[in-house]
């Protein structure tokens, strides 16, 4: 990305709104409407409070601390089929050891029509049975990385019920849902600009984003090689919010940290600025810029 030393607009204190938002992709936002039809989910035991993680192509399915960094935790429920959101073309299936049904093993296998053991029926109960054996998955108790098993459903079972909670890919207003950070035109083109509209309008690729909070980089869910960078090298107010290829520019152009508390968008090098409103009020077409994190309304 080319340097630039244009000068900043300046703004009266009394137009600035700090933006604060909701979570980033990789939160659990249940009450959130979906980006997509076929959203991604993740499957948390109720009791043990873990995620459905596959471990590798054809392995084990465990369950671990639900973590949003881990790909392997996501998945699609389309029709009967569950299918890992990491591991490619790879959907829940069960290994059934012939005569000794309590060594029944969940796993994942190359996703296949024929295959009946990838049908799975999920119960308003929680339980989540397997339309070959009957049988329903169980966590391993509170054991971290500890393999998934089928055993046969029984309707009071603690460690039989899942929860399926979609993950969201929207950057929502805190004090306005309704209303996402969304690209200004269709397409990716470098230098398009970031502003708010109507979280129900628009294409699902102008607003759907994955953060990484190893790199600090917000790519775009559609076009992963596409991040939110500052327009401009360095801090200064009024420097805009735009797309940019992820592999150009400085690591301070498109570095941020994420805070779940305030709901702030910070510089990952510099967390005194985040990611505001240009304006007050929630009006669509409202420009993303850099300010001072203490600056504005929240």
């Amino acid at each position: 990305m080319p340097s630039h030393k244009d000068s900043f607009p300046k703004e009266a204190n009394n137009v600035m709104r700090l933006i604060k938002l909701a979570p980033v992709v990789g939160f659990c936002a249940v009450s959130f409407l979906p980006a997509s039809a076929a959203a991604d989910v993740r499957i948390i035991n109720a009791k043990s409070g873990m995620c459905l993680d596959a471990t590798s192509e054809g392995g084990f399915v465990q369950q671990s601390k639900c973590d949003k960094s881990k790909q392997a935790q996501l998945w699609q429920v389309k029709g009967d089929r569950v299918i890992n959101g990491y591991w490619q073309n790879q959907c829940l299936d069960i290994y059934v050891v012939k005569g000794y049904p309590f060594l029944s093993t969940v796993q994942t296998s190359t996703c296949e029509d024929w295959k009946k053991a990838q049908e799975w029926k999920f119960s308003k109960s929680g339980n989540i049975q397997n339309g070959y054996t009957g049988q329903c998955l169980v966590a391993p108790g509170d054991r971290q990385f500890g393999t998934v098993k089928g055993q046969h459903c029984r309707v009071t079972g603690d460690f039989e019920k899942w929860k399926v909670v979609e993950v969201n890919y929207l950057i929502r207003g805190k004090y306005n849902p309704s209303k996402c950070f969304q690209k200004k035109s269709e397409g990716w083109n470098n230098g398009n600009p970031i502003h708010i509209w109507d979280c129900n309008a628009g294409l699902t690729e102008n607003k759907s984003w994955v953060y990484d909070p190893k790199t600090g980089y917000i790519r775009g869910k559609e076009n992963p090689s596409k991040c939110l960078h500052k327009k401009y090298y360095g801090w200064k107010n009024g420097n805009p919010i735009h797309v940019w290829d992820c592999n150009k520019g400085t690591a301070e152009n498109k570095s941020w940290v994420y805070d779940p508390k305030t709901g702030y968008i910070r510089g990952k090098e510099n967390t005194s600025k985040c990611m505001h409103k240009k304006s007050g009020g929630w009006k669509n077409g409202n420009p993303i810029h850099v300010w001072d994190c203490d600056a504005g309304h929240a």
